[in-house]
């Protein structure tokens, strides 16, 4: 692969998962309808046009990406605890 196309791979992938840090903190101080892509940018230093490129302009997208960052928390820390059946515990 084009050593280019890495770095900007590993720099897209970096943003996408600072966005998704910084939605998990406006989650955990506010409520779900100030997730918005506004709010986003001004909290993660981030311009809306960025955002937008990360999330093809669709607010469902970056719900999605947020939730699904959750989900896999949720599971790791299931897994960490030791519990056979974590699938049970996991919506």
């Amino acid at each position: 692969m084009d050593k280019r196309k890495t770095v900007g791979t590993e720099k897209f992938n970096l943003v996408h998962r600072e966005l998704i840090s910084k939605s998990k903190q406006i989650l955990a101080s506010s409520s779900f309808l100030d997730l918005t892509f506004q709010n986003l940018s001004k909290s993660s230093n981030y311009s809306k046009t960025t955002i937008y490129y990360h999330f093809n302009s669709d607010i469902n997208l970056l719900y999605h990406d947020v939730l699904k960052s959750f989900r896999l928390e949720i599971s790791k820390n299931i897994e960490e605890m030791n519990i056979k059946d974590s699938k049970q515990y996991i919506i």
